[in-house]
């Protein structure tokens, strides 16, 4: 990963893990505040209902009491006309008048006088009942209920849900009795005198979910926010205890959810401010690191063999000094190289005028010493002169033919020939050194190929040259078998061959392809043949490795790059 790339990283992860993790902070901050402001107002809404309707209760429980007095102008005049025995058709036709002028008058909704036999004497709520027979709880004891009541609103029957009170009344001078029923519509109006905190809604509900008083349209957009369940008892009636009547109240988290959303939107917009300051400190990195890159590329061509390569200076910087001073190491690098080159040709020819030296002066001691002799014999008039001349000239013809030998590999080792290269395939190259060995008995070439091996851009005489020379080392080696495995890696086709020799010692292995080393000196060897070896793989752009295989005998592994020809050359390690 690039320096600048890292940059970037580095200030995006700065950034944006701040930002995130307060966005984590401050959205569970709000939102345990809202859950408790939330608990709170539900908990002060659900006293307010309790105690309005606590006061509801008593309200229609007094006026009840009020009403179911012998001495109230109302129910008093309805028990004494009733003691009298006054016409009862009449007291009904008053009361068909004035019960709901009674009842409103009263503060009630719901207003009943009930007589003997069930008869209602009085209906403030519904005069059209007046005086039918109904069927009615018992009062002894009763406590304020809830009922569903069927009322007479302009002129039209409804049902509502209402809170009653019934008391029974007797008057005790003539004795008659009623019982008179009061109540009140429970509803909006009771809604309304609910005093309730900041955005919260109640509706009056029966059983689980039928709203029976409240703003339903809204609850339904409620329905979903934080809510508490307020009872108010059970409907009551003729027949078992019916549905739970209850106050929900709830209150909007909407400014909850929208001061989240504000929390996110602020949060994006730091994060996206984030990103732009990591895209911006890139840029600026990427200005920064363009100089290291070019040092970097710079550095990978000196390592290459470039010490021409300079960089331009753009800054006055630090990094404008390190770009000069690798220029100038690079100068100073170029001149020491070419010092060293000097030294190393003076060297090398050194070394060759003593090998050739040393070479030369082999032979030419037979020589002299044959030469001599046969003068010797020739001035003495020797009776076995045709004898010693036979031997001394065989002798001479001998190291002169060493002494052509000698000359003739060192012309080659110093006039290599430049590759002739054309599109070849190893299997035909190794197929050819294996038909020279066929008939040898003493050495036996084996070839594997493993996968699909591409084609090679190379010298086929010259490679051919390199393949010989090995299987000729490991014949003289002692190897009577040599195995050739070709295959594909990453950089190009590969050479693998191994024998059942004695193997490499360590002073051969660390000298293996160093000019005129050998360990073939008594049988004349130059020790030229390896080096040509190397030579010819390097001229192809390829390499050579030689080691000792762990079941014993020497290995050499060749690479090859795809095109030699462009000098791709693989590293040690491509496989």
């Amino acid at each position: 990963m690039r320096l600048r790339s890292k940059v970037a990283l580095v200030t995006a992860f700065a950034s944006i893990l701040p930002v995130g993790l307060l966005t984590f902070i401050g959205r569970d901050v709000v939102i345990k505040r809202s859950q408790l402001e939330f608990r709170e107002l539900l908990q002060v809404a659900e006293t307010e209902v309790q105690h309005r309707y606590g006061q509801l209760r008593k309200d229609v429980e007094d006026k009840v009491e009020r009403l179911a007095q012998a001495d109230d102008g109302f129910t008093g005049r309805i028990l004494l006309e009733l003691a009298q025995g006054s016409d009862l058709d009449a007291t009904l036709r008053r009361t068909l008048r004035e019960a709901p002028q009674v009842m409103r008058g009263r503060g009630l909704d719901i207003l009943t006088v009930i007589g003997k036999g069930d008869r209602l004497l009085a209906n403030g709520h519904f005069p059209g009942r007046t005086g039918d027979r109904i069927k009615t709880l018992p009062a002894k004891g009763e406590r304020p209920r809830l009922l569903n009541e069927r009322i007479m609103r302009a002129g039209t029957p409804i049902t509502r849900l209402t809170l009653q009170v019934s008391r029974e009344v007797q008057h005790k001078a003539v004795g008659s009795k009623v019982r008179v029923v009061g109540g009140v519509v429970l509803g909006k109006r009771f809604l309304r005198r609910l005093s309730l905190r900041g955005d919260t809604l109640a509706v009056l509900v029966e059983g689980k979910n039928r709203v029976v008083a409240g703003p339903a349209k809204k609850w339904k957009r409620y329905a979903g926010f934080p809510q508490r369940r307020v009872s108010l008892g059970r409907l009551g009636g003729l027949g078992a205890k019916g549905a739970e009547v209850s106050v929900v109240v709830t209150t909007s988290d909407a400014r909850l959810a929208q001061t989240l959303q504000d929390i996110n939107i602020l949060a994006g917009a730091l994060i996206g401010a984030a990103v732009l300051l990591s895209l911006f400190l890139a840029g600026l990195a990427r200005r920064i690191t363009r100089p290291l890159e070019a040092l970097a590329q710079g550095a990978e061509a000196v390592a290459g063999g470039d010490l021409n390569h300079r960089i331009e200076v753009r800054s006055r910087d630090e990094v404008g000094n390190l770009v000069a001073a690798f220029n100038r190491m690079t100068s100073e690098l170029k001149v020491s190289n070419d010092r060293l080159a000097a030294a190393e040709r003076v060297a090398a020819w050194r070394e060759i005028a003593r090998r050739i030296a040393h070479e030369i002066k082999n032979p030419l001691f037979p020589i002299q010493t044959s030469m001599e002799t046969l003068r010797k014999v020739h001035q003495r008039q020797h009776p076995d002169f045709d004898e010693i001349l036979e031997e001394s000239t065989t002798t001479v013809l001998s190291e002169v033919g060493r002494l052509k030998r000698i000359v003739g590999e060192f012309s080659s080792f110093a006039r290599m020939p430049q590759p002739q290269k054309q599109a070849l395939a190893l299997e035909s190259i190794v197929n050819e050194v294996v038909a020279l060995y066929r008939a040898d008995e003493s050495m036996s070439l084996q070839v594997e190929e493993t996968g699909v091996v591409p084609m090679v851009h190379a010298d086929r005489e010259q490679l051919k040259q390199v393949l010989v020379n090995l299987v000729k080392n490991a014949k003289e080696a002692g190897a009577t078998e040599m195995r050739l495995e070709l295959s594909s890696g990453r950089g190009g086709p590969q050479m693998h061959l191994s024998d059942n020799g004695p193997g490499l010692s360590e002073d051969a292995l660390a000298n293996l392809f160093t000019p005129y080393f050998t360990t073939k000196a008594k049988k004349g060897g130059s020790g030229l043949g390896l080096s040509i070896v190397q030579q010819i793989i390097s001229d192809h752009g390829g390499t050579i490795e030689a080691k000792n295989g762990d079941a014993g005998g020497a290995e050499f592994k060749i690479r090859l790059p795809h095109d030699a020809e462009k000098g791709q050359t693989l590293s040690d390690g491509a496989e």
